[in-house]
């Protein structure tokens, strides 16, 4: 990623911080941790339901079981 994309990235969730659309959890100079909202769903799907990252849990999940976990 270019230094200028992490720059707007960066501005965009510090905007929907401040309108109370995220929650930080932690940031250092290289790290930004947050809660999972929505706008995660596509990326934490394809993780969720890739059988080779889930073959240590019980298995991919579905889309139920991703919203579910999303929601939690």
């Amino acid at each position: 990623m270019s230094k200028r994309f992490l720059k707007v990235e960066r501005t965009r969730i510090m905007a929907d911080l401040l309108r109370g659309r995220r929650k930080m959890i932690l940031e250092t100079e290289r790290l930004y941790l947050r809660e999972m909202n929505q706008s995660d769903y596509e990326a934490l799907s394809r993780m969720l339901q890739d059988e080779d990252v889930m073959y240590a849990y019980n298995g991919a999940f579905n889309d139920e079981e991703t919203q579910e976990w999303l929601d939690r």
